[in-house]
């Protein structure tokens, strides 16, 4: 694969960066798996929504008694729509710090890296935002603060997460399929007696004692664990160090559909109209050459009652 150049701005779209920053994710970062992209042509378009009773209803008696016509039923549809926007940043190489590096390849990567690595925590913020109840924030319209706090000896986890699963399926007819537990409210479930009662007759002991995914089993009450662990910096430059988690101390019960596409229902979709790509360019005054990864998306929430939000599980 070549450069490709826009004679307009004299920018390339550098393959190389480009395919770096596409596979290059800071550890723990969920919102490809939460939010996966699909691809539009345009930037601003409309998805399908369906009514969901449509399809579980049985008011309608489908019996034929002879010579009589066949009763007629509607399939409500209506559309939303989504407005991709265009997400970059850009950073620079000196002249004098290409003069004094040995490594240019690595400095210009990691450059590149670092651009990525804030591009894609802004993305894992916006998607944790949007996934959260509406009286919270965000987009979800299912959700409760647990029953007793997940640190507590007699928390009530199993239950609370039945709680959330029954109403996915009161309100939509649907079953969710993936739970997500940040790594931090994790090791405290691990922990918690009556869960490790369970846990002691359907996973080696042993697994607790791991670390990321493995500190739970991949699959709890018939959903995907899915485990992010995420941080940002919230310090400015120059300041002492400060990070927060960026999916808090809060649990989701979702769907998600195994073949993302806009026409079916999942808890979220990034609608992607481009998708990742590293430009470079040089300036003559002053002398730095350019890397800027970008892309043109619209994360949304496009069936907010097929997620639900156990918010503030931790004390």
């Amino acid at each position: 694969m070549s450069p490709s150049i826009s004679v307009r701005t004299g920018q390339l779209v550098d393959p190389v960066l480009t395919n770096l920053g596409r596979r290059y994710r800071p550890k723990g970062l969920i919102a490809d798996i939460v939010c996966p992209k699909v691809p539009v042509t345009k930037e601003t378009g409309k998805y399908p929504v369906w009514e969901s009773r449509d399809f579980f209803a049985t008011d309608v008696d489908p019996l034929v008694p002879d010579r009589a016509p066949k009763k007629e039923i509607d399939v409500s549809l209506s559309t939303e729509p989504y407005v991709c926007e265009e997400y970059g940043l850009k950073a620079s190489v000196s002249r004098r710090e290409k003069e004094n590096t040995d490594d240019l390849i690595g400095l210009r990567e990691g450059k590149q890296q670092a651009v990525q690595d804030q591009l894609n925590l802004h993305r894992e913020l916006r998607v944790a935002t949007m996934m959260r109840k509406t009286t919270n924030g965000g987009d979800l319209t299912l959700g409760a603060t647990p029953s007793k706090n997940w640190n507590e000896a007699e928390a009530t986890i199993e239950s609370d997460v039945v709680t959330a699963i029954e109403a996915i399926e009161d309100a939509t007819g649907m079953e969710p399929n993936a739970i997500i537990i940040p790594k931090h409210v994790a090791r405290q479930i691990a922990k918690q007696e009556d869960i490790r009662e369970i846990f002691k007759y359907t996973v080696d002991g042993r697994q607790l004692l791991g670390a990321g995914d493995a500190i739970l089993p991949p699959e709890i009450w018939g959903l995907k664990t899915i485990i992010p662990g995420g941080r940002r910096a919230t310090n400015k430059e120059g300041q002492a160090n400060e990070f927060s988690r960026i999916w808090g101390d809060h649990v989701r019960v979702i769907y998600l559909n195994p073949s993302p596409n806009k026409e079916t229902p999942s808890v979220a979709y990034t609608f992607t109209a481009r998708d990742w790509e590293t430009r470079t360019w040089s300036d003559d005054d002053p002398e730095v050459d350019y890397v800027s990864p970008s892309h043109i998306v619209d994360e949304r929430v496009v069936a907010p009652d097929v997620g639900y939000e156990i918010a503030s599980v931790l004390s």
